[in-house]
């Protein structure tokens, strides 16, 4: 990134060609979620991922004019920009640690773990890189990497069920692990580092607690140690091991295994050898006897050999001996002179069979191989069919027909999931019900078409109206929609709903001539909960129904909390 800017084949000015660079390097380096460009003059430029877990690619652009506002445009898998521009707060960047810390250091370094300005959910470690070009400082060449990112890596490591492994900084706060909770807490739409003695993981603290407790803390341990720890009653073996590099990283990681899985690979381990010794036991017993056998037959053919030798060729027969007691040892030397000569000659007649039989079996080889290697690519095809058809039929199952936006069938498993988090995280869950005010008298004045047409306006506004990839609109009925607001408060969910019903109104859906008001409106049930143990997801539902009753009795196009 930075090499591009120095030698002049990239004007970061160019916005065009700075973000189809980006993108392209993302496609080439995938593991780094978001690349970005910060300039000396205030102008800053970044394509990647927005937040902690979606794929999906963003272009975010700002300059010194508007510095306080970050634009965000969606990108399409050709890296074009396919929907339109969302706004997000913003800052100076030119004080943030990111851009400062390479500076000072004057060369490639990875930065201190930060929140983002505009996401402060996402939790990263950037790593930056100073660029000058004709000995003037152009800006900073950065890559974040997410703590969660790393979290996923952990969890592809093959571990045995009760292990784990997590990775502390210097001052003993988490940077990853291999559990599924995030190293941080979320406050106030705001990631919170956590120290590894206060994890909410039980196998993480107390592991962590006891290695303090004997080594000290957890930053300062220098070298590996191993430890033998009591965790809930059962035994475990805990390892912890620095990790440096040159470009500023100093963390130590932590290996926690079961003592009964590695007693578990001992015994195999011992199992194994016992049936290697036993094996190699029965080879050497069974060279031994062979190795007997050819010694006695090379003994007993010793004559015969010298007799040969003498002879110079096996065509010479030797004649019968003088002595009768060596007639035995002539005639057995003369039949296997015979033998041999017979043998030979069969050998190379076999020979020659058995090469016609490879070339034969060899060709028939290659075109069984030929034709696997065809119905393997008509299998893959197949395959690639199959999974495109089951993610267009999962679209269709979860998204509703007419408004192209959530259907009641995904908010239902969405508000469950999300219920069950918030109660874990503590965190503030809001919903809103909204209602079409008169829209009855609109489908029988206008017709169903048009009402169509109005619900999908509708549609169009409440997404308007939402600043989150997390809120989840979604269509719950007839002229009824819900609105799901993660780690929102009843102050934030009242703010959404007004942005919503100010979008609506700009929309000027006019309804019947002697209806009033003149423009379809809404009215809108908002309720905020913090699950608690023995509550169920329907309570959330049955306060914003309880709150859109009052709105309607209070006249309609109104919120009510």
């Amino acid at each position: 990134m930075a090499e591009a800017v120095e030698s002049g084949r990239l004007n970061p000015a160019d916005r065009n060609a700075t973000a189809s660079f980006l993108w392209q390097l993302h496609r080439t380096f995938p593991e780094a979620p978001y690349l970005n460009y910060g300039l000396v003059n205030g102008n800053f430029i970044g394509v990647g991922q927005n937040n902690n877990d979606s794929p999906k690619l963003f272009l975010e652009v700002a300059s010194k004019a508007t510095i306080d506002k970050l634009e965000l445009f969606p990108l399409d898998a050709e890296g074009r920009i396919s929907g339109p521009s969302q706004i997000r707060p913003f800052g100076d960047f030119r004080s943030d640690g990111w851009y400062r810390q390479p500076l000072v250091a004057n060369r490639p370094i990875w930065t201190s773990i930060y929140n983002w300005v505009d996401a402060p959910e996402v939790m990263a470690m950037g790593a930056g890189m100073p660029m000058r070009r004709n000995g003037q400082l152009v800006g900073v060449a950065g890559v974040d990497v997410f703590l969660s990112n790393i979290g996923e890596f952990l969890r592809s490591l093959p571990l045995e069920a009760k292990s784990l492994v997590y990775v502390v900084d210097t001052q003993g706060l988490l940077v990853a692990s291999s559990t599924r909770s995030f190293p941080f807490r979320i406050v106030g739409g705001r990631g919170v580092r956590q120290a590894a003695v206060e994890s909410g993981e039980l196998g993480i603290r107390d592991s962590a607690k006891a290695l303090q407790k004997k080594l000290g803390k957890l930053g300062s341990i220098s070298g590996q140690h191993d430890l033998e720890v009591d965790l809930e009653g059962e035994p475990m073996l805990v390892r912890i091991h620095p990790f440096r590099d040159d470009a500023g990283l100093d963390w130590r990681i932590v290996t926690v295994l079961a003592e009964e899985s590695i007693a578990g690979h001992l015994e195999r381990d011992l199992l194994t050898n016992l049936l290697v010794a036993i094996m190699i036991m029965g080879i050497s017993v069974a060279l031994g006897l062979s190795s007997l056998r050819r010694i006695r037959a090379t003994l007993a053919s010793l004559t015969a050999a010298s007799e040969a030798l003498t002879a110079g060729d096996l065509h010479t027969e030797v004649p019968p001996p003088a002595i009768r007691e060596l007639t035995p040892l002539a005639e057995s030397f003369n039949a296997m002179g015979r033998q041999l000569r017979e043998s030979f000659g069969q050998l190379e007649a076999q020979n020659a069979s058995v090469q016609q039989a490879v070339v034969e079996r060899t060709l028939e080889l290659s075109q069984a191989n030929q034709r696997l290697e065809e119905e393997i690519a008509k299998r893959s095809e197949a395959e690639l069919e199959l999974r495109r058809a089951n993610a267009e039929l999962e679209l269709v199952a979860n998204t509703d027909r007419l408004t192209g936006i959530a259907n009641r069938h995904l908010f239902d498993r969405l508000l469950e999931q999300e219920w069950k988090r918030h109660g874990r995280e503590k965190q503030s869950l809001s919903l809103l019900l909204l209602d079409v005010d008169h829209f009855k008298e609109y489908n029988d004045t206008h017709g169903h078409l048009a009402g169509d047409t109005c619900l999908m306006e509708v549609a169009r506004a409440i997404e308007s109206g939402l600043q989150r990839r997390s809120d989840l609109p979604a269509r719950f009925g007839g002229e009824e929609f819900v609105v799901l607001l993660p780690n929102t408060d009843s102050r934030g969910g009242l703010a959404v709903a007004e942005r919503i019903q100010r979008a609506l109104r700009e929309r000027c859906l006019h309804r019947p001539q002697e209806a009033a008001p003149e423009f379809v409106t809404a009215s809108i049930g908002i309720a905020s909960l913090q699950p608690r143990a023995g509550q169920q997801p329907e309570r959330l539902l049955a306060l914003a129904d309880a709150a859109l009753y009052r709105a309607k009795a209070a006249g309609r196009d109104t919120c009510c909390l």
